[in-house]
């Protein structure tokens, strides 16, 4: 269990903030997209399998941001009782 407690830390801590970066370059192509069309955004989400991409990438911003700052809370938790214990 400790294994996993330790690999979902470093995951949070590594990983997270380039699911993040790369669910906002999907939602800027998506806006692109939008824009270039002829049609609503309505229009385009209900057309194509942009309506699915969309919620998917949105739900992966949201979670990986909320995941990446647990990570960052248990972090300064972490590194300061190490920084305490070395003094």
């Amino acid at each position: 269990m400790k294994l996993f407690k330790q690999f979902w830390f470093w995951f949070g801590l590594l990983l997270c903030p380039l699911l993040m970066i790369a669910s906002i370059f999907n939602l800027g192509r998506f806006i692109g997209y939008t824009l270039v069309s002829e049609q609503s955004f309505l229009q385009a989400v209900h057309s194509s399998s942009i309506g699915i991409e969309l919620v998917i990438t949105l739900s992966l911003g949201v979670c990986a941001t909320f995941e990446f700052l647990r990570s960052l809370r248990q972090a300064k938790v972490k590194f300061a009782k190490q920084g305490a214990l070395s003094h």
